[in-house]
């Protein structure tokens, strides 16, 4: 035990991949990760995406949906076991449909984020409803995911000036510009 870091100093935070959407499903599903994580609680708590696609889930179908699945986050957060519920790749549609749903707000709203794609529909419903913005892939690399031979990002010349006027790398630029738009990223 010596040496082992208080549950309290570590903010745990999981997904729920779309396969496994419906109240029972998820409430099992949560109980694995409370299992694999070897902890009582979870700090917040993610729909991974909104729905099953054929690239997320091949064939298979879930046995409920996101509504059926949020129910089930509720009610784990009425117990104390989640502390904070979230989304993941939701669209602005998508999040005003939650919102008009929801007994308890999702307080955290993940998506894809950079200076060339950076979502400001969706930041903006974020920050009128008092939802922080998660960004991921900030630097760029969906770009390459989806087929770009370069980086528009990281290769940019606008931001490799900025980067060289402030001093820091293109990476350290990308990430001062999400913060100044009110980002967390990860």
């Amino acid at each position: 035990q010596q040496g082992r870091i208080a549950r309290e100093s570590v903010f745990l935070t999981s997904k729920l991949h779309p396969l496994h959407f419906g109240y029972n499903e998820t409430i099992a599903q949560f109980q694995r990760s409370l299992k694999e994580l070897n902890t009582t609680y979870l700090d917040l708590f993610l729909l991974h995406y909104p729905n099953c696609t054929p690239n997320l889930c091949g064939d298979a179908t879930p046995k409920g949906t996101w509504k059926d699945t949020w129910r089930a986050l509720e009610y784990l957060h009425g117990q104390g076991r989640i502390r904070s519920l979230g989304v993941s790749n939701f669209s602005p549609q998508q999040t005003m449909e939650l919102l008009n749903f929801a007994e308890v707000c999702p307080v955290v709203l993940q998506a894809y984020s950079d200076p060339m794609s950076n979502n400001v529909e969706l930041q903006d419903l974020c920050a009128r409803e008092g939802i922080q913005f998660v960004a991921y892939s900030s630097f760029g690399i969906q770009w390459i995911l989806r087929g770009a031979k370069t980086n528009p990002v990281l290769e940019s010349p606008l931001i490799r000036r900025i980067a060289q006027k402030n001093n820091c790398s293109a990476g350290g630029a990308v990430i001062a510009w999400a913060h100044a738009q009110g980002q967390v990223v990860i």
